[in-house]
């Protein structure tokens, strides 16, 4: 029998104060509801009740018949809307049936979202996805993207707890509204399927790195390849570019990962609207 998993969105981004209409804090981690925890409507935003006024979120998972793959990559939307608004926030969680974090967070847009992680009382730290500073600024809606990779088969359903605000901008926590809801993912078979890392248009090698790799990729479009390195805690721990002059395939040998230190890494790779991610072990 499959096990529940929660995948909880925290969207509680902590407006705290705010000028003229921009945001003057990062998103609070621990406050979108999950279990053991309150929302960001508990003794901060809660001029009006949870779910009520003209606003709505919505969770985007990109997954087919709310089932997701097992160490698959979902690029995430979160959407929060109020019309006349100009200032939103977000958090997003990730629970397996014992509360813990399952699957990771990968930030694909650090200008607006970013990692927190919370610790409640006798437990592991909690991992979210917020907003950044000023990055919920934007009229009537705004658009929060990330990617989110599946954890490992076995872990069993998953289901989404979200929270989003939509500030008033006048410099304190009264006048905004705030939203929850949640949505349940199902772990589909793996059987058939094949793994995202065998992308044939992009690898690293090799297989378990010590100081140097190599990135062999067929660009989208010329420009350049961005390149960020996050820890398994979603954190980014690298981040660089090289110029792409061609649409061939192309190899790139990035050095000194050794200072990054032993352990298991997420290597993000974007090229216009290209975003390719994988795991590498660093040894």
């Amino acid at each position: 029998m499959k096990k529940t998993v929660f995948i909880a969105t925290l969207v509680c981004g902590m407006f705290g104060l705010l000028t003229a209409e921009v945001m003057n804090d990062n998103g609070r981690a621990g406050a979108v509801g999950s279990p053991g925890e309150g929302t960001c409507w508990t003794g901060c935003h809660n001029s009006f009740a949870i779910n009520s006024g003209a606003g709505s979120i919505e969770l985007r998972t990109r997954t087919t018949n709310n089932e997701y793959v097992p160490g698959q990559t979902y690029s995430m939307t979160f959407k929060v809307a109020y019309p006349g608004r100009s200032l939103f926030g977000l958090g997003v969680e990730a629970l397996n049936d014992n509360n813990t974090n399952a699957g990771t967070f990968v930030i694909t847009d650090a200008a607006h979202t970013r990692t927190k992680t919370s610790t409640l009382t006798g437990s592991v730290g909690r991992i979210s996805v917020t907003h950044t500073l000023n990055g919920g600024a934007s009229a009537d809606s705004m658009l929060f993207n990330f990617n989110w990779i599946a954890p490992a088969a076995g872990t069993g359903n998953v289901t989404f707890y979200y929270c989003g605000n939509a500030a008033n901008a006048n410099a304190s926590d009264a006048g905004d509204y705030i939203y929850t809801g949640t949505t349940v993912l199902t772990e589909r078979s793996t059987t058939g399927i094949e793994s995202p890392d065998n992308n044939s248009s992009f690898s690293i090698y090799p297989t378990v790195i010590s100081n140097e790799m190599n990135i062999r990729i067929t660009p989208q479009s010329t420009g350049n390849l961005l390149l960020n390195i996050f820890d398994v805690q979603g954190k980014l721990v690298r981040s660089e570019t090289t110029s792409v002059f061609t649409m061939n395939e192309l190899t790139w040998n990035v050095t000194g990962m050794s200072s990054l230190g032993k352990g298991t890494y997420i290597v993000s790779i974007q090229n216009g609207s290209q975003s390719l991610v994988k795991r590498i072990v660093l040894q």
